[in-house]
C-alpha cells in the first residue's frame, strides 16, 4: 500500500507482486472498498498494469451535486485529472491551481 502526495484527492495505491492475478488483488483491496461503501463515500478506481504489478488506485470522495451541467465538474476522469471542460472560455482559464481548488471541494478528509 502506498499513498499518491501531492494530488488534490487523498489517494491511495495498492500494489499486487508481479504475478499476482488481478482477483488476488481485488480480494485483497475489498475490505478497504467495503469500509468506503459502508460509509456512503463515493470513490473512482483505476488499475494500471505497471510491467506486469497491478496497482489498483483508489480514490475516496464526497459526492457533490453540480447544479449547472454546462460548467466543469469533478468527478470520475478529473478526479483522475483527465478534465472535461465544455467551453472554450472555461478551459482557456483553467489553471492547475484552480483545478486543483475544485478537486478539494470533493475530498472525503
Amino acid at each position: 500500500l502506498e499513498e499518491v502526495i501531492g494530488w488534490p484527492l487523498a489517494t491511495w495505491v495498492f500494489i499486487a507482486p508481479t504475478g499476482s492475478s488481478a482477483l488476488e488483488l481485488a480480494t485483497g483491496v475489498f475490505p478497504f472498498i467495503k469500509r468506503l461503501l459502508e460509509q456512503n463515500l463515493a470513490h473512482n478506481l483505476c488499475l494500471v498494469n505497471n510491467e506486469g504489478s497491478l496497482h489498483l488506485y483508489v480514490l475516496p470522495r464526497r459526492l457533490r451535486n453540480f447544479p449547472d451541467p454546462t460548467r466543469t465538474q469533478v468527478a470520475a476522469t478529473e478526479a483522475l485529472g483527465y478534465w472535461i471542460v465544455p467551453s472554450d472560455d472555461e478551459y482557456e482559464a483553467l489553471t492547475e491551481d484552480a483545478a486543483a481548488e475544485r478537486m478539494a471541494q470533493v475530498a472525503a478528509w
